[in-house]
């Protein structure tokens, strides 16, 4: 079994000598991980607004969200790295690494032992005997396929090789996907890829050079990529020697001396009515601190909030006993409160400590195992559960952002409710089966540190083993409008999200209504720009000479190009850099030949017509097979859900999606003929299962999902 630890985990058994199995999830190998971006976008990798040596004012302003690089400081106004995590066991034969979030991985690497042993993670370089390839397997997949011998002896396996021959990625194999992953080389490991390659890092070769550093005023460098530099930046106008001081401070939170005062955003007396410098309401008082927490004018003990509170020195009216078990306040100021109180023996939240557990920040499949036997019957959701024992867990969001909470991979019928404030806060999900196979499953949006308390319940009575997931949720429902599942957590489900508009699911032809921003006649054009709408209100009776507008989705010119995607356009800033307007803004023609298709990246960012159909690139389906909202086979994640053409390149055959995208992509020609993930690599069934409903599975041969209902229509 592999072996991942957390910190606490690694101090336990260094202080045992012993050396256990399983204090964590499975993650990629941080040994042959790229330094750069992960999303392939060229997008930033560190969380805080400064990225080291940028600007910043305290030291939240640094923390890039990760463990395994240190704790970031802010000094002297600009961020520090601090030291990453040293990671060593006592096998000499591991590579010894920390990944996220701050676990140590040992991963074993039988070329360190001498010739006729493999590495074993626990005992070192041994001889083992075997009779099956089943004996040999360390559980590990990137380094290799363990076999036994012929002499009935295990010999260890080749390293998987992920190198792709493009110069702009960095290739890795990824313990989590099972397989290759290709992200958009960072040869500064700023966190920034390379502009040439499609990034945003104008200076590749400096780290201090990216989007988000500071403009210094005098080193002839354009720090942050806006193509200004010195004091012609705008960022330089409050630099006394740049000569360009303002009347007053106009911007309270860009770290700039703007009116060259001596004093920056909040310092600045001129920003002290700004909402930047205004600190936000609690939803609480603190009672001592001098701050009027909750914004309802009331101060400290002034405050009813601090009626018998310790620091109040129970001033004000006193009630006779603790009225609230769950304020964390002395309500009746006899120096006990909540469940320490015996006015609240009996009170279902003392009945026993809720949560039972807190998980932190952990990500993954299976952050929290065990069974619901014994653990008592003390809570119930809108859904059910009241009739069945459960177990509760604090969890933390990481970031802000969609998640997804299930319950597949457990044994019985499960249920799953989310609260906010503690056990007994108010409810914002709950469900019964709809992760498939009797498992729950629920998406929430929360903001970054919001925690919330997660409950594994039962349908009716049920209890048993659970396994509990957590993973960041999608951010368009485009591609899973048939699902029955909210999946971007805004409130729209499948076809009634707007994101859903352009599915073919969620298309059935009808006429076409000229102002609803639909396409209802299902031959991807809108309104005005479908025929249909000539002389329609509130469409004009003909054609337009020119396109008139250039983000009204229609064809104002009828020349079946629409918005960006109409020469007429380039002239825009929103259009400038699409595909049909880059280099001479033109489509070019084909020569006469015609292929049946636009397929693969080359031919969608060509700026030719390919296939003759009055639709180049983008504008093509084979291209955006979902609709011009969502990804296009371009190289570019155009819809920012950091991964590059998932589940867009249109296909006939695997050889057609290699090399495509961030992710390694077979062609699924039994259901949609686009590339998309190999799902043996990413989940199998419950992939499968939970993106496209019940009915699919994951076929182990060609790596595509497909269904037993017959396959949706080609788009």
């Amino acid at each position: 079994m592999p072996r991942f630890y957390t910190l606490s985990c690694v101090a336990a058994i260094a202080a045992a000598t012993a050396l256990v199995a399983g204090c964590g999830a499975r993650t990629p190998l941080e040994g042959s991980e790229p330094a750069g971006p992960v999303d392939g976008g060229g997008g930033r990798r560190d969380g805080g607004d400064g990225g080291i040596g940028g600007p910043c004012r305290v030291a939240e302003d640094c923390n890039d969200g990760l463990a395994c690089n240190g704790v970031e400081s802010c000094t002297a106004e600009r961020c520090v790295a601090g030291t990453p995590i040293a990671c060593a066991d006592m096998t000499e034969c591991t590579n010894d690494t920390c990944v996220e979030p701050g676990m140590c991985q040992f991963v074993p690497d039988s070329s360190r032992c001498p010739p006729g042993t493999i590495c074993d993670p626990f005992a070192g370089c041994t001889r083992r005997a075997c009779s099956g390839p089943m004996e040999c397997d360390d559980g590990f997949f990137c380094n290799g396929f363990e076999q036994c011998g012929p002499d009935g002896f295990c010999i260890a396996g080749d390293p998987i090789s992920c190198e792709d021959g493009i110069d702009c990625t960095a290739d890795f194999c990824d313990e989590m996907a099972g397989g290759c992953v290709s992200t958009l080389l960072d040869r500064d490991a700023d966190g920034f890829g390379d502009s040439r390659c499609g990034g945003e890092d104008c200076d590749d070769s400096n780290p201090l050079v990216h989007p988000f550093a500071g403009e210094a005023c005098f080193d002839m460098l354009d720090n942050d990529c806006d193509f200004q530099f010195d004091c012609v930046d705008s960022d330089c106008f409050g630099d006394p020697g740049c000569g360009r001081c303002r009347p007053l401070e106009l911007n309270c939170s860009d770290f700039i001396d703007e009116d060259c005062d001596g004093f920056a955003d909040c310092a600045d007396p001129d920003c002290f009515k700004s909402m930047d410098c205004i600190t936000p309401c609690l939803t609480f008082e603190i009672c001592g601190n001098g701050i009027d927490d909750d914004c309802n004018g009331a101060l400290d003990c002034g405050d009813p909030a601090c009626f018998g509170d310790p620091a109040c020195v129970c001033v004000g009216p006193l009630p006779t006993r603790e009225f609230d078990c769950l304020n964390g306040l002395d309500d009746d100021c006899d120096m006990l409160f909540d469940c320490a109180d015996p006015d609240c023996t009996g009170h279902p939240a003392c009945m026993r400590p809720c949560p039972d557990r807190d998980l932190g920040m952990l990500i993954g499949g299976g952050v929290a195992r065990g069974v619901t036997f014994m653990t008592g019957n003390d809570s119930g959701g809108s859904c059910g559960g009241s009739g069945a024992e459960e177990i509760a867990f604090f969890w933390t969001a990481p970031t802000t952002g969609a998640y997804q909470i299930d319950t597949i991979g457990s044994s019985y019928d499960t249920l799953i409710y989310v609260r906010l404030d503690g056990c007994a806060g108010r409810e914002i999900a709950c469900d019964d089966d709809a992760g498939g196979s009797l498992s729950s499953r629920v998406i929430v949006r929360l903001g970054a540190g919001q925690r919330i308390v997660i409950f594994v319940d039962g349908f009716g009575s049920s209890a048993g083993a659970y396994q509990l997931n957590i993973r960041p949720g999608l951010v368009t429902e485009g591609g899973f409008c048939s699902d029955g599942i909210d999946n971007d957590a805004d409130g729209a489900t499948d076809c009634a999200d707007i994101d859903c508009r352009f599915e073919p699911a969620c298309c059935f032809a009808r006429r076409e209504v000229c102002d609803n921003l639909v396409d209802d006649n299902c031959d991807m054009l809108i309104d005005c720009s479908d025929p249909s709408c000539i002389g329609v209100p509130p469409c004009p009776g003909g054609c337009e000479p020119f396109e008139s507008s250039c983000d009204n989705f229609r064809d104002d010119d009828c020349d079946l190009r629409t918005d960006c995607a109409d020469t007429d356009c380039c002239f825009t800033a929103r259009c400038a850099g699409s595909p049909v307007c880059r280099g001479d803004g033109g489509i070019i023609s084909d020569g006469g030949f015609c292929s049946s298709n636009e397929l693969g990246v080359a031919q969608c960012t060509d700026r030719r017509d390919n296939d003759c159909d009055t639709r180049a690139d983008c504008a093509d389906t084979d291209c955006s097979p979902f609709g011009p909202m969502g990804e296009c086979c371009d190289g570019i994640d155009n819809d920012g859900d950091g991964l590059r053409d998932i589940f867009t390149c249109r296909c006939f055959t695997d050889a057609q999606c290699a090399g495509v995208g961030d992710l390694d992509q077979v062609c699924w020609t039994r259901s949609f003929s686009v590339c998309a993930p190999r799902c043996t690599f990413v989940g199998g069934d419950s992939f499968c299962t939970m993106f496209l409903g019940t009915g699919w599975r994951c076929d182990a041969m060609s790596g595509q999902c497909i269904s037993t209902m017959p396959p949706p229509p080609m788009p």
